[in-house]
């Protein structure tokens, strides 16, 4: 461009009549000269410029978008772009490189031959989530442990999610190697699918989901309506049972250890009203059990008291505040 200006000054210099007032025509070849010089830098800054983006970094794995908007600039019709390191020769490829890559953009056509740019995608290693879990169709109610097997992970950061929403806040941990107990009622089967989230210290992450099947238990529950507590310091103590559990199945199995050496009731039909009579003063611990066709059970326990009013009497210190004193 300054050969340009140079060769237009010379050529306005002898054009010019330097006599003394010769004003008006300095100022036409002034104006000419000054559109002269920016039609000139205009077209040096339009020439065309390649594009290749800025440097980025990924974590293994991801993709990344080389180029600019537009990868060529100014570049005029036909431009031709061509990438190496197996980039797609278009203006802007998609690339997922394993390792730390300089990729470089060489413009043709389009007035932009020659123009060439590059820039360098970095990858930072990824960890590898993966797990495993035993044991494998447990009744729901029972401990699963989750063993993590995730490799290429020093200092990573755990998310687990047991897709178990039933469970509550236990639903999810943080802790390397965690024990679940999942919830699922009935009398069939469920599964669950349980994901593990990696993340290092480099900000990269992976996931790991696998498919867990639990069978499914039932959910034992006495109707405690009836007061399994009797205050009036009397020998015999007539106590009722009704099951109040809900969900159950055909081929259920109920059981009740009344806690006293009794014979246990044991039956296909829930009880329903039950009678059963303890005798002397003290409290007993009974349990409920409902196994289902799975072969799963549900325990449950209940505190059965025939003690005297005001609280004293019972054989089991500590436990006599359910009966305060008769109003009359």
């Amino acid at each position: 461009m300054k050969s340009y200006l140079v060769l237009i000054l010379c050529l306005f210099a002898g054009k010019i009549d330097w006599k003394p007032m010769n004003y008006r025509k300095l100022w036409t070849y002034g104006v000419v000269l000054w559109a002269s010089v920016l039609l000139l830098s205009a077209k040096s800054f339009s020439q065309c410029q390649a594009n290749a983006g800025n440097n980025v970094t990924i974590c293994q794995g991801e993709s990344v978008t080389l180029g600019g908007n537009p990868s060529a600039v100014n570049a005029g019709p036909g431009v031709t772009y061509d990438w190496n390191n197996g980039a797609n020769d278009v203006a802007n490829p998609v690339v997922s490189p394993n390792a730390t890559t300089t990729y470089t953009l060489d413009l043709t056509g389009g007035g932009c031959n020659g123009q060439s740019d590059q820039i360098t995608v970095t990858v930072l290693p990824s960890p590898n989530a993966n797990f495993t879990f035993s044991p494998n169709t447990a009744c729901a109610g029972a401990v699963v442990t989750f063993t993590n097997t995730s490799t290429g992970c020093a200092g990573c950061t755990y998310a687990w999610n047991f897709g178990n929403p039933a469970s509550g806040s236990a639903n999810t941990s943080a802790v390397a190697n965690p024990t679940h107990v999942f919830v699922a009622p009935g009398n069939g089967s469920s599964t669950f699918t349980v994901s593990l989230t990696v993340t290092s210290s480099n900000g990269c992450t992976d996931v790991h989901t696998a498919s867990i099947t639990i069978a499914q238990s039932p959910v034992a529950e006495l109707n405690e309506a009836a007061n399994f507590t009797q205050c009036l310091g009397v020998n015999d103590f007539y106590a009722y049972f009704t099951n109040a559990s809900t969900g159950t199945a055909a081929g259920t199995t109920y059981t009740i250890n009344f806690g006293d050496g009794s014979p246990h009731y044991s039956s296909a039909t829930p009880p329903s009203d039950l009678e059963h009579i303890y005798a002397g003063i003290n409290i007993w611990t009974l349990t409920y059990t409902e196994t289902n066709t799975n072969g799963c059970s549900d325990v449950e326990t209940y505190e059965v008291s025939n003690i005297t009013n005001p609280a004293i009497g019972a054989a089991t210190l500590g436990n006599t505040l359910q009966c305060g004193p008769v109003e009359f």
